[in-house]
């Protein structure tokens, strides 16, 4: 017995080895190279959970480091001097549990075009110049820099952004959005997630949402042209000290608190249309009125506040 006892702990010891072997293989390391043009064009596909970070150099090479969860059966690289492709490719028919998620780091030219889209997987990037592009499911963005243009897509995670850009368009159904950026042109639409702006300058605005507020703090730049429209989300407006522009207010039954600026601006007066309380415009002009601001509300309220 006590040989059969001895020869059974052995086995123990043994697979208690193997175990704890197979589990620090769970993730296998990656770490690969490749020449890419300074204005080339990398694109990432198919990265369900984890996380990427995406950070611009001065080098004309693609670097990418990282651990990659069990899961993945496969990445598949299609590298040329003008593009770098990686998708990730995982087993099939077995949805298994996730001990670790994925987690990327990539290095890239500066002026380098930039595409990835993620499921769940968070995206982070900074110091790129170039045009970018990212999509994510339920993973947030968190972005920095100065990119050519800037496209940012999310249905529950949200985006962050701080910067400049030529463009920037950013889409989510609830994710909230938050930015410190200046651009020629900003369009931003959500369904009820929040969104807060900051910043400037921001000549060209256009945010749309359904239920989500819209919290707008830049200046309003001479000769500009913003508009707001919110079904049921509430609509704030920051106006600086100086602010030259002609404000058009309207909801059907939320409620218009423009303050003491309706009442200093010139031209300023306010029609109702229908029951009491139902249909309410506020229309009025600060200074020469050279910019152009439009805020549309249902149901929610249009407010007016005071800022430095």
């Amino acid at each position: 017995m006590a040989r059969r006892s001895g020869l059974e702990t052995a086995l123990a010891a043994l697979l208690a080895l193997s175990l704890a072997a197979a589990g620090a293989a769970a993730q296998q390391e990656i770490d690969r190279t490749f020449p890419l043009a300074p204005d080339g064009r990398f694109v990432l596909r198919g990265l369900l959970a984890g996380s990427v970070t995406v950070t611009g150099w001065d080098r004309p090479e693609v670097h990418v480091t990282g651990l990659l969860e069990r899961m993945i059966e496969d990445v598949v690289i299609d590298a040329q001097p003008e593009r770098v492709e990686i998708e990730l490719e995982y087993r099939r028919g077995k949805s298994g549990h996730r001990d670790e998620d994925t987690r990327l780091e990539i290095r890239l030219p500066r002026a380098a075009r930039v595409s990835i889209a993620t499921v769940s997987a968070r995206i982070g990037a900074s110091g790129v110049d170039g045009d970018v592009n990212l999509s994510t499911i339920s993973g947030g963005i968190d972005l920095s820099g100065r990119p050519k243009s800037l496209v940012l897509e999310s249905v529950s995670g949200s985006i962050d952004f701080e910067g400049e850009a030529q463009g920037i368009e950013i889409q989510t159904v609830s994710g909230d959005i938050e930015l410190r950026a200046a651009a020629p042109a900003l369009q931003l639409q959500t369904v009820s997630g929040d969104m807060e702006i900051r910043g400037g300058p921001l000549p060209r605005v256009r945010c749309q949402s359904v239920s989500g507020d819209i919290d707008f703090g830049a200046p309003f730049a001479p000769s500009g042209n913003y508009e707001f429209t919110s079904h049921s989300g509430d609509v704030l407006l920051v106006v600086t000290e100086g602010t030259d522009a002609a404000f058009d207010l309207s909801t059907f039954s939320g409620d218009i608190d423009a303050g003491a600026f309706a009442k200093a601006g010139e031209g300023a007066r306010k029609t109702r249309r229908g029951r009491p309380g139902m249909g309410r415009e506020n229309r009025f002009t600060l200074g020469g009125g050279s910019a152009e601001v439009s805020a549309t509300t249902f149901s929610g309220d249009l407010i007016l506040e005071r800022g430095d």
